[in-house]
């Protein structure tokens, strides 16, 4: 009888152990548009956020504000600043809230989507009015503004600069005078907060121009951001150039967003440098949450981009691909890279838009709509990573140990 009951316990162990180890692992989330989300897949963020999901970070979006209220952005929010009058720093255009969906949307709640890294918290700071015109002061000061509320929160930060102020002609410098970059006070605001420890993520621009806006005399913890296509190329109207630093999402990109015209949370696709940028932004909150400091962070996204690099304008540089899963050593047998040209579960009414000028026109998921899981993402979703099989073994042996010691030290 004895006997038979050290037998049943052993096999209750290895019944354990083979439910522990087969528990289905996936990082894709419920959110009910999250098959649409093709530039999050191509940059590995599902394998990054095994790792880390941006928790103890702040992301500043300096921008035209924030819908405060939008469901996938609401719970990641802290008390921001406006410097267009008083206020909180509603949205009046619909830019910054597409930006601050992409960097850092809630993911897993059933909403529409899923951001970068979606535990790090979105610091709004509105310098742009309903018109999308800004001062280059109010730059400087909303960039102020940031840095010292990271310090009071003791939080690491990332300044999250999707504008580039006026075209610029042909053969200008980066950083003319003339630009929001070129204005001495940005730049002593920008220098300083990279100095203070904050990753600095800016927008090459959009006027297909061989010269970025923002051309950094070093990559101190700061990064420019280019903007690539779904077949891993440049976009046609993405600036290059010696300040490009790397290549990110930027064409088909969709988020949340704030319609003016109907004042109700939505969503929308856009294109742009600017839709670049968070995603770079998203992905050094995952970096930066995990110890690294500013400038081991923008190193890392950099020296890990993917290749092999592009050019742009049959130009004779190449630039790489942001790959935040590379920047947490996962390879990318394990992502994947199919083509998201065509979503699975349309949406009405939607519309693509070209560049950062056009106003983005709102669209929204079909009532009840739960995103689509391919047939073939059967396998990931069943994978069983490195990580949790380390942890299942653990489990495993704790258990084993306590039940054997218990077993046979019964009479």
């Amino acid at each position: 009888m004895v006997e038979h009951m050290r037998a049943r316990k052993l096999v209750a162990i290895a019944v354990a152990w083979i439910l522990v180890a087969a528990v289905p692992v996936s990082a894709r989330t419920d959110d009910a548009l999250y098959d649409q989300l093709w530039g999050l897949r191509r940059i590995g963020a599902e394998a990054a956020w095994e790792y880390s999901r941006g928790a103890g970070v702040l992301i500043a979006v300096i921008d035209t504000g924030v819908d405060l209220e939008h469901p996938d952005l609401r719970d990641q929010l802290v008390p921001g600043m406006s410097v267009v009058g008083e206020g909180p720093p509603v949205d009046g255009h619909g830019h910054g809230s597409l930006i601050a969906g992409i960097a850092a949307a809630a993911a897993g709640n059933g909403e529409g989507i899923a951001g970068v890294a979606p535990d790090a918290k979105i610091l709004p700071v509105r310098v742009f009015d309903s018109a999308g015109s800004a001062t280059s002061s109010r730059v400087a000061r909303a960039i102020r503004f940031a840095v010292d509320a990271a310090d009071r929160r003791r939080a690491k930060l990332v300044l999250n600069l999707s504008f580039v102020g006026p075209s610029q002609p042909q053969g200008t410098l980066a950083g003319d005078s003339s630009t929001i970059f070129g204005d001495e006070a940005v730049k002593r605001a920008i220098a300083d907060a990279a100095a203070a420890g904050a990753v600095v993520v800016t927008a090459a621009g959009n006027d297909s121009s061989p010269q970025t806006a923002f051309d950094p005399p070093s990559h101190q913890g700061i990064i420019v951001v280019g903007a690539s296509d779904k077949n891993d190329q440049c976009t046609d109207f993405t600036n290059y150039g010696p300040g490009l630093d790397i290549l990110a999402p930027g064409i088909g990109i969709l988020s949340t967003y704030w319609s003016a015209p109907d004042n109700r949370s939505g969503y929308a696709y856009a294109d742009g440098t600017s839709m670049a940028v968070p995603f770079v932004s998203g992905a050094a909150a995952l970096l930066m949450a995990e110890g690294l400091n500013n400038v081991e962070t923008v190193d890392r996204l950099i020296s890990t981009a993917r290749g092999p690099g592009v050019s742009c304008k049959d130009e004779s540089s190449s630039y790489r691909i942001l790959d935040v899963a590379a920047a947490f050593g996962v390879s990318r047998d394990h992502i994947d890279d199919d083509d998201f040209s065509e979503p699975s579960t349309p949406i009405p009414s939607a519309i693509i838009l070209q560049g950062d000028n056009t106003d983005p026109v709102m669209v929204e998921p079909p009532s009840g709509a739960q995103a689509a899981e391919p047939a073939d993402q059967v396998s990931e979703l069943l994978q069983v990573t490195p990580v949790r099989l380390l942890a299942a073994s653990m489990v495993f042996v704790v258990l084993t140990m306590m039940l054997v010691v218990r077993t046979f030290s019964e009479p």
